[in-house]
């Protein structure tokens, strides 16, 4: 029975226990080195997973700068509209109150001096780049002289000469007519690139919807004036009573219209955009009035909801 006994506790003590029991209370292997939770590896595999993926992402980035840049043109818009609709110029006018249409004025300065600021602006640009044309070589300037026989082109825009457009009637001595109760409204046609005017060469070509005044202005308008063919405009009121007020009362400087030689435009450098003068010389006081300015040429389609061709404002002066 003692050798039994013996034979069974050696049998117990030389069970093989699993490692987990037999190294339960042995002391853990050291954890390698680690940074927020990384080891050294890891942050391998995260930096080159990060590195493919903005190298990718910049790839196609300068991928889709290099295919725009290379089907751009840098001088003007790619696809232009016809000499429809869209192709019709809106056309602009100055000075404009902060909000809305209405130009408002009574006899007290203060009311005007905005206008009259704003107005000035604009005459100085055209005199200093006048008077920078005139000390320059033709040839060295951003503009030309412009004539029937010289029209603007791509490298060079035409030159407005601001002394032609400060008269006696309209200019900073008079305070642009505000000062009179006559004010100057100054006109311009909106840039659209490419855009060539089309103007009217005989009585057949006149719109049935033109006015007599104008017609007859046009069929007397002499080729001898060295202006050549223009873009009329016309200012009228829009209800019958307006146009009473401004019958016989509406004078146009220095021309009844912008010459077509200014045309067209081309993103020229330091480009100029013609302008005329509309004078109102027989508001009635205290007697809002709503004007209506149209161009006119064979290609301009006017809409005056939308300003196509067109603009409306408002006139009323207190004394």
């Amino acid at each position: 029975m003692a050798d039994e006994a013996d034979e069974t506790e050696k049998e117990r003590k030389s069970v093989n226990f699993p490692d987990h029991r037999r190294n339960s209370h042995s002391e853990p292997e050291p954890d390698q080195s680690k940074c927020l939770g990384k080891t050294r590896s890891g942050w391998m595999q995260v930096s080159c997973f990060f590195f493919v993926y903005y190298v990718c992402v910049m790839s196609f980035f300068l991928g889709m700068l290099s295919i725009y840049f290379n089907n751009e043109d840098r001088f003007g818009p790619k696809y232009q509209s016809g000499d429809g609709f869209l192709g019709t110029p809106g056309m602009n006018f100055r000075p404009r109150a902060k909000e809305g249409t209405l130009i408002y004025f009574t006899s007290d300065r203060s009311s005007y001096k905005s206008y009259i600021h704003s107005l000035q602006l604009i005459m100085d640009e055209y005199l200093q780049s006048e008077e920078s044309f005139l000390e320059s070589n033709d040839s060295a300037s951003f503009w030309k002289e412009c004539s029937p026989d010289s029209y603007a082109d791509s490298s060079r825009g035409c030159m407005v000469f601001g002394s032609n457009l400060t008269s006696t009637d309209c200019g900073q001595q008079n305070d642009y007519g505000f000062r009179e109760g006559r004010p100057c409204v100054l006109l311009r046609l909106n840039k659209v690139y490419g855009w060539k005017p089309d103007p009217y060469k005989s009585e057949d070509e006149l719109d049935s919807d033109m006015s007599q005044n104008l017609a007859r202005k046009i069929k007397s308008w002499p080729s001898s004036t060295g202006v050549g063919d223009l873009i009329w405009v016309e200012c009228y009121g829009r209800t019958s009573a307006d146009k009473e007020l401004l019958q016989l009362g509406v004078k146009y400087l220095p021309y009844d219209g912008w010459p077509v030689y200014y045309f067209p435009y081309l993103n020229q450098f330091r480009y100029l955009q013609p302008a005329i003068w509309v004078k109102f010389s027989n508001l009635e006081p205290y007697i809002g009035v709503f004007v209506i300015c149209r161009a006119w040429a064979k290609n301009v389609s006017p809409d005056v909801h939308n300003s196509v061709g067109s603009v409306s404002f408002e006139l009323l002066y207190e004394p």
